[in-house]
């Protein structure tokens, strides 16, 4: 006999073989589908990285905005990347 187990299952075999064939061609009908999906999660993660980055940004210069205008006389030279560039390196 050619049974991989007791002869009572080989309908247990049967069935697990039906459903991996189920699950390939499923799988198959909706690899379009899942690609998609997976591009738009990447995109919408995106944006939403670029949305907080305009956001910091803006929230750094409008506090800069805000200051006294005699601090600004006795700051010393800006050296460092300004945070724009700060910013924008991190989204990517």
């Amino acid at each position: 006999m050619n049974h991989r187990g007791p002869p009572g299952d080989a309908w247990k075999r049967h069935i697990i073989r039906q459903l991996k064939r189920r699950d390939q061609r499923q799988h198959a009908m909706f690899q379009d589908l899942i690609r998609v999906c997976t591009e738009h999660t990447q995109f919408v993660l995106f944006f939403k990285k670029l949305s907080f980055a305009f956001s910091a940004f803006f929230l750094i210069y409008s506090a800069r905005l805000l200051r006294p205008a005699r601090r600004a006389a006795h700051r010393a030279p800006a050296t460092k990347l300004s945070p724009c560039r700060c910013v924008a390196s991190q989204i990517m």
